[in-house]
Order: C-alpha cells, then structure tokens, then sequence
C-alpha cells in the first residue's frame, strides 16, 4: 500500500517506522526543513555552530514506546539518553522531591513524605490525591480543567504553586486553568504512577532530530520543506500535489487537520448547515483549483478596499488636523473558504462572526492590541465620544460601550463580556443565534441542536461539546444569558411570518418561484441580470 503521512513531528514518524516494517511504501511531508516537530534541532541557531534544540525536552514516565522505537531502529539507547533518578526542585532549592528506587506505590508515598519544603498538610493532601486517582483508574472528569482536579481533590494553594501547577506546565505546556485533566491523570499514571524506572528522568545526550527521527526518515520517502494546503479525494484514494495514495496519516495538530480535512468529502453534522450546503449546492469535495479561485477574487476585493482607504488617508493628511482625528475601521463579516465544508458567509464559525476593529489617531495609543470582546453596537458610543456628543437620555440604556477607554487602558486583557448576534435572512432554514465569551461560544438554531464550543482548547471549532457532561453549566448559563437578550423562537417565528405575509403580496410560493431574481450585484461596468431561480 502507498500511504502518505503529513506531519515529520514523533507522531509522523513513528507511524513511518510502523508502516514501513509491515512493507508499506511511505512518503513524509513536513512543512519544516528539519525533522521533530516541537522536539527538534535549530540549526546554527544565534550564531551557535553546534546544533541548539528547540526548547528543553525531557522524557518522564511515558517513554516505553519510544524506548522500543529506538532499539527498533539500532539505536543504542543507553550511548544515546542519560537515566538520573526522578528529582523535582524548586529554583530557590526550597523545595526538593526525589524518587526512590522502590516499589510502587511506595518510591511516590517515600518520595512525597519524605520532600523538602512541603508542610505536613501538603504532603498528606498530595498522598490523597494520588492514592484517589489510582483508586478511580486514573480517569477525570469529563471536561475538567486540572485546576477543576485540584479543587476536587482540596488541594492547598502552597501544593499547587509549588508541585502541581509547575509539573502541569512542563508536562503539558499549558496553563492548569486551561489543561485538560484526563492528559494531566494518564501523566501522572505514567510516571508518578508507574514503577520505579518510569519515574526515572531521560536527558538526551545528542541533539532531538538525531536523537531518533534522522534514523527513522531513511525507513521512507522524505519531502520536507513541504507544506500541504488541500487534500484531494476519489474512489481511488487520495491525492497530494498530484501524486495518489491508497491512505493519508495526518499526524498534525488538529487545527491543521481541521483546515485540512475541510476539503474531504463529508456532508456536515449540523442540519442548519446541511441547509446551506444544499441551497448553495456545494459539492462533497470542494476542488484545490476552486478555493483558490474564490481566494484570489475575494484578496483581489480586499487589495481594492486597501487602495480605497488609501485614497481616504490621503485626503486625511491632507485635510485633517492630526491632533484631532480618529480613525475607526470594521467590516460587516468573514468569508468561509471551504472551512466547515462551507463557502460565504451568514454562519457564526469564527471566520465568519470575528472581523477586523481598527481604532487609531489622536486619542489612541500606537500599536496596542486587546483580546477584549467588541461588537459593531459598540461604533454608536465610539463615534459620540469622538465627536464629543454625549449620549441623550434616551439611548443611555443601550448596550454599546465607547471603545477610547479600552483603548487606553494599560491592561487590556478579557473583561468577562458576552457579545450578541443573530441572523435570520436569505437561504437561513431557521432563526440564529451566537453569544459568545472570553472562552465559549454558543450557536442557537431554532428547533435544531445548540452547538457549544471551548475556544480555549478547540480555536478551530472542530468539536462541538454541548452534548458533553461536563460542559452542562457552561451550557445552561450561556442559554440563560441567550435568552435575556430576546425570545429566539418568538424572533423566528415572527421572521417567519413576515416572509410568508411578502410571499403572498407578490402572489404566493407559486407566483414566486417563476419569477426572476437578482442574485447578486454586478461588478463595475456589467449589466443587472435578474435570472430564474426557484425557492
């Protein structure tokens, strides 16, 4: 079988040596020239002529795989990686756990009474947390945060600054607000947790691409510096830059694999969106040759606006006093180029609902930037304050908030705000609705499944987790706050019976669907053409 794998990070090429000793033929893509992924050499990094890794990279715990690869492939493991006892210290030496060579659970029970720097509280409470998880098979809960585990388990605060939160971090790269309590407990299982030599610290003694992967690449076909932008698809298998495969491996980060597998045949699991995809007739497979088309048009529109607003800038220093202009610049949405299986717009999906917001001049601090939530309600209060008109009495309850003060703040970070929209136009099959956070986001269609999405761990919205246990109060506020902003099935409702109510003036569906419409708006120079179109 000829298989492709994209992606030349352990993962890539672990699947390579698996595939190549069951007599498969392998080619590796990899965007990056050198091999690794995150755990690879710089080379000639800063003047350095000795190669340099790309960050410190240790194995603890879970290394047994990797150790069998590495023999696999005749490395010699003991030339190759150094063993020292598991030892955990703080920089100011205040604290200090090392493992010893026993049994488990006892070197984790040895170790832990035996630390330097943790009161006897701390050390009792990090027992009942292990010995808890062992007892329920090192599962979480589903959804948890590691912050989530700890608060579960009543862990002191000096605990997790001093043992937990660091080992969360240097094992998962994450922050434990953020890290995913199922991945922070298999760690855990795997080294804490496992016996004595899977405590054990493994320090390269080479540099991370000649650790294994350098030996690994020469099992296939290597192409590196290679980045894929489309997937192709047909009933004979796949195809990457016009060559087929009898199967593809991507072993990249699901973001990647998202955009990715966006351009796969796969009718979409939404029916709202099922919708679209049928009235736009959208095929299964959206063709390379197609995006890049829809691309290019839609650069070419934003490099026209660019020479536009040129034209205004211009006339700006030209005629405008500098001391006292602003600026504000926003659009109405985003484009879809293939993302979700769908094309355009009138969906919530971050390419569609997030637009540019641009506030400069005189009153505005340079090349700031704030992840603060803002929302086009927001221009009203902007503008007023711009033009120093203060709010009437009767638009003082309006939910914008002048953008000058966030622009101005020091400290620009999220401020717990939720931002509202909805759409209920052409080709919807029902009403819409988004509320949105710092970290979550609900889509609303009326008589259709609530979408959830925690952009924290899924930016790409690949993974919808309204159905998920663990999300239910996120859920069950999100509906709360939804529906304080309007009533969203009286909204459809009344849409509804406002398009019916049009329908018949101009003579009902019938009448209607023999009728011709204007699609869209010529470009300069072209004649309207009304054509036929049925409802």
């Amino acid at each position: 079988m000829n298989v492709a794998i994209v992606g030349a990070g352990w993962a890539g090429l672990s699947a390579l040596v698996h595939l190549a000793r069951a007599g498969h033929a392998v080619t590796v893509f990899e965007a990056a020239r050198t091999l690794g992924g995150r755990a690879r050499r710089v080379e000639r990094a800063h003047g350095f002529e000795t190669p340099l890794d790309n960050g410190q990279h240790l194995l603890l715990g879970a290394y047994r795989d990797t150790l069998a690869l590495m023999r696999d492939l005749g490395l010699d493991v003991e030339r190759a990686l150094r063993r020292l006892p598991l030892t955990l210290q703080s920089v100011d030496a205040r604290l200090r756990l090392r493992a010893p060579r026993w049994p488990a659970p006892f070197h984790v029970a040895a170790a832990l009474l035996a630390a330097r720097g943790l009161a006897p509280a701390d050390k009792f409470a990090a027992l009942h947390l292990m010995t808890g998880l062992r007892r329920a098979g090192w599962q979480a809960a589903p959804g948890e945060s590691v912050v989530g585990l700890l608060d579960r388990f009543a862990q002191p605060t000096r605990l997790r600054q001093a043992l937990w939160h660091p080992l969360c971090l240097a094992a998962l790269n994450t922050t434990p607000d953020q890290a995913c309590a199922e991945l922070f407990c298999a760690t855990l299982r795997d080294s804490l947790g496992g016996g004595a030599k899977a405590c054990d610290l493994l320090l390269p003694r080479q540099d991370l691409s000649a650790l294994w992967p350098d030996a690994a690449a020469r099992l296939g076909r290597l192409r590196n510096g290679c980045p894929i932008r489309h997937l192709e698809a047909s009933d004979k298998g796949y195809a990457i830059d016009g060559a087929g495969y009898d199967a593809i491996v991507l072993a990249v980060p699901p973001y990647t694999a998202a955009r990715l597998l966006g351009t796969l045949p796969a009718d979409h699991p939404h029916p709202a969106y099922r919708h679209i995809r049928r009235l736009e007739q959208i095929p299964d497979l959206i063709e390379p040759d197609v995006l890049r088309k829809i691309s290019s048009a839609y650069f070419g529109l934003i490099t026209h606006l660019d020479e536009q607003i040129g034209e205004v800038m211009d006339a700006v220093e030209k005629y405008a006093p500098a001391e006292t202009t602003n600026l504000l610049y926003t659009s109405d949405h985003g484009e879809l180029f293939g993302s979700h299986g769908l094309l355009g717009k009138r969906v919530f999906y971050e390419q569609s609902v997030a637009v540019p917001m641009i506030l400069a001049g005189a009153d505005v601090p340079a090349g700031r930037r704030s992840d603060q939530l803002a929302c086009h309600v927001d221009l009203f209060p902007t503008v007023l304050e711009a033009l120093d008109i203060p709010l009437s009495a009767e638009d003082a309850d309006l939910p914008g908030r002048s953008l000058f003060a966030l622009a101005n703040r020091m400290a620009a970070g999220p401020d717990g705000r939720l931002v509202f929209a909805e759409f209920h136009a052409h080709g919807s099959a029902a009403g819409a609705s988004m509320i949105r956070g710092e970290r979550y986001k609900l889509i609303y269609h009326v008589g259709m499944p609530v979408q959830l999405f925690d952009l924290a761990v899924d930016p790409d919205e690949t993974r919808d987790v309204a159905p998920d246990p663990g999300y239910s109060e996120v859920l069950r506020c999100l509906l709360d706050a939804l529906r304080e902003q309007g009533r969203p099935e009286a909204i459809d409702a009344r849409a509804k019976a406002d398009q019916r109510r049009r329908v018949d003036e101009l003579g009902g569906r019938e009448q209607v669907s023999k009728g011709e419409a204007i699609l869209f708006s010529p470009p300069p120079g072209e004649a309207l053409e009304p054509r036929a179109k049925p409802l």
